[in-house]
């Protein structure tokens, strides 16, 4: 029996104490601790350690050598990437292997690589293509490639344009560093696109290259034309019953056209009801246009992220007016001049003003989001956020309404890499590598490395301080969040760090980031090992068997919600109640300290943190 479900029962008979006679209570409650007491005995302490224990040192050398040879094997075919990296794990952590065995290996995977990029390439799956050259890139072997990243890029664009994929097809050009590439009808064709659907950079761009740069002016905004490329979002759930009586249930939120094809970006929490599997309810999607409110337009989700808060809808609809997306990002700082589109409470084509409150806030699992002062209220998600040239900056997606004047928006250049994912449907994936961060002083420490996860299988550990990632140093968590994105779950790149003893590089596939990590780790993980991403304390634990669990603190993060508590090293507290709100998205517990600051005095404390944090990558 788990060592949580028998505590559980222990805090169920004490919680039914009042109804619960004398002599029963006695014995039910003797029953309980006998049953904690047993649990301690009986499961080993190791279940409280998530580290996997390696077999080295339970076998024979030679019987580890043939475990670890079998293991490259196994996936030298069928996943190279995977044997690629155990060959330098290998060739890193043990004396078991010559050199000139682990360059074989190390060949026939690279070659197997190669050759399934060939086969893509062949078949015209440039996308599959793209992801393996990255691979290669990152081994050093494109060079020896028949095709570079502009020829893929460039045949991608062609086939893309010859499907009618418009903006997938301005993305891919956008990554194309030599647009003398195509030819000159060719980018005559991309033109007439780019001004068509009010891409800007991407105009100046090919004007630049055809020699006309006296073409490339942004038209003054027009914001009567601009309201035409909004749509008001509804999803219909049905009724809900609240005091015994049906109400309607209704989900309103804004969206915006981004092609003539009645492609539409909005928010996923709006929409969540129609993809979420765990949603069994009534779900009905349709969208209303400012040009027509009696009109209900069905709608359907193409793609969408639930971590950046992103859908793609697609309606049978041609708009007058699409809002164009940028490669790169304007001037961004702070008081700049923005407006909220969008459709408040349900009103259509609203328009709010204001300024940039701050252009960098840890509002967002990855990446920072825009902090804007503009009015916005429910059935503004999903709108556009524009500058005074009509400029796209943001998503609206979300506002604190206990606190007016502080509401946030996704910035633009996440959206746009986004594009090709979403545009290619289904849920985005995006590049993990496993560990929790903390920053200070220009450093990256690693403060928590997820069990079983890529940094763990790379043999990082926590403490060290990450170093580069793809032969760049990150100098925030952003920026090695910026970094992981621009990489494709299942991609192989070289990652460095150090520790007290030395630096390190090696080789790791990277993985697929979970919708949300905390989540995913309560699973399986007992809450007192993600103290430190929660909560910003490392923690022992004193006691093993009897509830309440007692722990020592061992660090502080600066800082973070427990500095804020002003917990030092050295309290001791005990653990009585935690709980998970995936509603509110918070996690809570509820905790007895004795601070050496107030004399070891017991201090009852309820502390809280966000499910979803910004420090994993």
């Amino acid at each position: 029996m788990h060592r949580r479900a028998i505590t559980g029962i222990y805090s169920v008979i004490t919680y039914y104490r009042c109804s619960i006679s004398a002599p029963l209570w006695r014995c039910l409650r003797g029953m309980a601790l006998w049953l904690t007491v047993i649990a301690g005995l009986v499961l080993p302490l190791s279940c409280l350690s998530y580290k996997p224990q390696s077999p080295a040192g339970l076998i024979e050398p030679s019987e580890q050598r043939t475990l670890y040879e079998r293991n490259i094997l196994n996936h030298i075919d069928d996943d190279p990437a995977r044997a690629i990296q155990l060959v330098d794990l290998y060739g890193r952590e043990s004396n078991l292997f010559e050199e000139d065995e682990l360059s074989q290996y190390l060949s026939q995977a690279s070659a197997n690589i190669i050759s399934h990029f060939n086969d893509q390439v062949g078949a015209e799956k440039f996308d599959e293509a793209l992801a393996l050259h990255q691979i290669l890139e990152t081994l050093q072997l494109a060079p020896q490639l028949k095709w570079s990243r502009d020829q893929i890029y460039l045949a991608l664009t062609r086939q893309q344009l010859a499907n009618g994929e418009i903006l997938p097809a301005l993305f891919s050009f956008a990554q194309i560093d030599s647009g003398g590439l195509l030819a000159t009808d060719e980018l005559q064709q991309l033109l007439n696109i780019a001004q068509q659907h009010n891409h800007h950079q991407a105009a100046q761009r090919i004007n630049r290259i055809l020699g006309k740069d006296r073409d490339s002016q942004t038209p003054a905004l027009n914001l009567e034309e601009v309201l035409d490329g909004l749509v008001t979002v509804w999803v219909d759930r049905g009724y809900r019953i609240e005091r015994g009586v049906g109400v309607p249930d209704r989900i309103v939120g804004s969206g915006f056209f981004i092609d003539t094809e009645g492609h539409v970006l909005t928010n996923y929490h709006i929409i969540s009801s129609e993809v979420d599997s765990s949603y069994e309810g009534y779900s009905r999607l349709y969208l209303q246009l400012p040009s027509n409110l009696h009109l209900r337009l069905p709608a359907r989700v193409i793609g969408y992220d639930p971590i950046f808060d992103i859908a793609l809808l697609k309606a049978e609809w041609e708009p007058t007016y699409v809002f164009g997306l940028e490669n790169s990002p304007h001037d961004i700082g702070y008081g700049s001049r923005i407006f909220a589109l969008g459709s408040p409470i349900g009103l259509q084509s609203s328009i709010s003003s204001g300024v940039i409150s701050s252009p960098n806030r840890r509002f967002l699992q990855i990446g920072e989001a825009l902090q804007i002062d503009a009015p916005v209220n429910p059935g503004n998600s999903g709108g556009p956020l524009i500058d005074d040239q009509g400029t796209l900056m943001g998503i609206v997606f979300a506002g604190i309404q206990e606190f007016y004047g502080i509401n946030f928006a996704i910035p633009a250049q996440w959206v746009w890499r986004l594009i090709p994912q979403l545009y290619a449907g289904g849920q985005v994936e995006h590049a993990w590598l496993g560990a929790s961060l903390f920053e200070s002083q220009g450093k990256l420490e690693i403060q928590y490395v997820v069990p079983g996860g890529p940094a763990d299988k790379l043999g990082i550990e926590k403490g060290s301080t990450l170093l580069k990632i793809a032969n760049s140093a990150p100098r925030s968590i952003s920026e090695a969040q910026e970094l992981l994105v621009r990489h494709r779950p299942e991609a192989l790149v070289r990652v460095e760090w150090s520790d007290n003893e030395a630096q390190h590089s090696g080789l790791v596939k990277l993985g697929s980031r979970p919708k949300s990590p905390i989540e995913e780790l309560l699973k399986t993980q007992e809450v007192e090992y993600l103290f430190t991403p929660l909560f910003g304390i490392d923690v022992q634990r004193t006691n093993r068997n009897l509830p309440p669990r007692e722990y020592v603190v061992q660090r502080v993060y600066p800082g973070t919600t427990a500095d804020q508590l002003d917990i030092s090293q050295g309290d001791t507290f005990q653990l009585y109640e935690w709980n998970v709100d995936s509603h509110r998205r918070l996690v809570s517990i509820r905790i007895v300290v004795k601070k050496r600051s107030n004399s070891f005095n017991d201090s009852g404390v309820q502390v809280g943190s966000l499910l979803d944090q910004p420090h994993f990558i």
